[in-house]
């Protein structure tokens, strides 16, 4: 499934439309995505249901065929944001408010007849990781991470052998980007940093810590180099020589 990018149509409706940033961890082969229409009481006469069904955007957007679930009570929905049960969901304000609390991203909202269900940003993070695209993963995971101020709520809703692949992936190509790329290299190392704490593995947190001061060193950025190092310096997991030799 190709990255999708976050995009706004016209005027802002009732009906907001999210799509799932929870742990969906889709194969290669595209599966029907199973998408939730919450129904405002007021909504009833507007169509939504049978906007939001084939010969609609809505498959094109979603990059895959669509099962539609209907739902009238809008309680059930509520709870359906907090499950991470549907790949997208469409509804009224109240209910995007808690989708959005609760891992969702929004990516687009209209006005008029037409209504849209955006990418889940997961999923196709998940497929381009899985298939060696990893400018596109690196994308996808950078926009997801930008609505996480703590990473490790993030984190969280990524098994964890998932995540051990990504650091060991990040990290080796970090190190073969540092001579011809260094800026993307920083970033590997940061992610990589985040992730090592997170799973607190020793090793992958010193290769991260310090691969990220010593690049960012490099390209003159001294003050954040800094902070990496000196985070690496008061890290109780990483060997002594190790702190010594970052506090230096």
């Amino acid at each position: 499934m190709p990255r999708r990018t976050i995009s706004t149509f016209s005027a802002l409706s009732a009906v907001l439309l999210v799509g799932l940033a929870h742990a969906v961890w889709a194969q290669t082969a595209a599966p029907a995505q199973r998408v939730l229409v919450a129904m405002d009481p007021a909504d009833e006469g507007s169509g939504l249901l049978s906007i939001a069904v084939a010969n609609t955007p809505l498959p094109r957007l979603l990059g895959a065929p669509v099962s539609v679930l209907p739902l009238r009570d809008l309680r059930d929905a509520m709870r359906a944001t907090r499950t991470g049960e549907n790949d997208a969901i469409v509804g009224p304000a109240h209910v995007i408010a808690s989708a959005l609390a609760h891992g969702y991203e929004l990516v687009a909202h209209t006005g008029g007849e037409e209504r849209y269900v955006l990418v889940a940003t997961f999923r196709a993070w998940n497929v381009n990781f899985a298939l060696g695209r990893f400018l596109d993963a690196e994308a996808d995971f950078e926009a997801i991470s930008r609505t996480f101020e703590n990473p490790d709520l993030l984190f969280i809703y990524i098994p964890e052998s998932r995540l051990g692949t990504l650091v060991a992936d990040y990290l080796d190509r970090a190190a073969k980007l540092t001579a011809s790329d260094p800026e993307r290299a920083a970033r590997l190392y940061e992610v990589g940093a985040k992730v090592g704490i997170y799973l607190k593995r020793p090793q992958e947190i010193e290769r991260g810590l310090t691969g990220a001061a010593e690049t960012l060193l490099s390209l003159g950025r001294t003050e954040l180099a800094r902070s990496w190092f000196d985070r690496a310096a008061t890290d109780p997991r990483l060997p002594k020589p190790v702190q010594l030799r970052a506090s230096v």
